[in-house]
């Protein structure tokens, strides 16, 4: 088994990068479903990863809520360099599941608080953004490429 590491950090930066209702597309009736994507990114010049929560909720197949929340983590130097390995004379950014998860679990957390606070005054008020099974999104370590 691998040897866990830590890996410190702080949350830097939160940003909504889209937020859209489309109250018309929404009918009592219809199949709710919610569609959640999770890109990681990474800077390593400034030691930053982020993490971005694209989410969609779908009646039958129509979107009606879409919202989008970038989180931004400012990972301690060492550890964050000691996250780098090189193959084949290239270098690649080996995010690990756990961390990964973790930011996540962060990110679901604050675009809830969000979610919440955007739909208040709306007639779709009641929604709420369900809890989201991480491992089945992030099943792997993020393997990043190095650009040069």
């Amino acid at each position: 088994m691998a040897e866990k590491k830590s890996i410190p950090f702080r949350l830097s930066g939160i940003e909504t990068t889209q937020f859209a209702i489309m109250e018309d597309s929404y009918k009592d009736d219809c199949d709710i479903n919610v569609v959640v994507g999770v890109p990681i990114a990474a800077t390593d010049e400034n030691h930053l990863i982020d993490v971005s929560l694209n989410i969609k909720f779908k009646c039958d197949e129509t979107t009606f809520i879409i919202l989008e929340v970038k989180l931004q983590f400012d990972i301690e130097t060492e550890a964050f360099n000691s996250l780098f390995i090189t193959k084949k004379k290239k270098k690649y950014l080996v995010i690990p599941v756990g961390l990964s998860r973790h930011l996540a679990t962060l990110a679901v957390g604050t675009a809830r608080g969000i979610l919440h606070e955007k739909l208040t005054k709306t007639k779709l008020k009641d929604f709420l953004l369900p809890t989201i099974d991480l491992t089945e999104i992030l099943d792997e370590d993020i393997v990043l490429g190095k650009k040069e």
